[in-house]
């Protein structure tokens, strides 16, 4: 009985809310942000497996970037850096460590920004600037 009560009452003072939205809309964005905001944050764990996506998101939009500007015929000037990343279409998300320099060429590369420009015409990360 006292256990009972004990729940009941804890179950008083829980809070359930129910996020509705499309698919994308940021409902798991909300919650991420209302754990960090009032509760302690993230766990080690959980902060490890954001990076690798962190990672994979960084390297996702440098490959599509020199894509949409082959699509778009748009030349990238920094050839180097552009093959560095295309043999790493296959990566794993410690290749980021390796591959950090040629991704910051390739976004300081006037031909990739121009394709930047043109995002709207290819497949892109909303947040692709953010990320490079």
């Amino acid at each position: 009985q006292r256990m009972l009560r004990k729940d009941d009452a804890r179950l008083k003072k829980e809070l359930k809310l129910l996020l509705l939205g499309a698919g994308e809309s940021g409902k798991s964005t909300f919650a991420k942000q209302m754990k960090v905001i009032h509760l302690n944050g993230f766990t080690e764990s959980e902060r490890s497996s954001y990076k690798s996506v962190i990672w994979d998101n960084i390297l996702s939009c440098a490959i599509n970037l020199v894509r949409g500007a082959e699509q778009l015929d748009i030349a990238v000037v920094d050839q180097d850096a552009k093959k560095e990343v295309l043999d790493n279409e296959d990566y794993s998300p410690e290749d980021i460590v390796h591959l950090k320099d040629a991704v910051k060429r390739l976004w300081a590369d006037a031909g990739i920004q121009a394709a930047y420009n043109r995002s709207s015409e290819f497949q892109l990360l909303d947040s692709c600037a953010y990320y490079l």
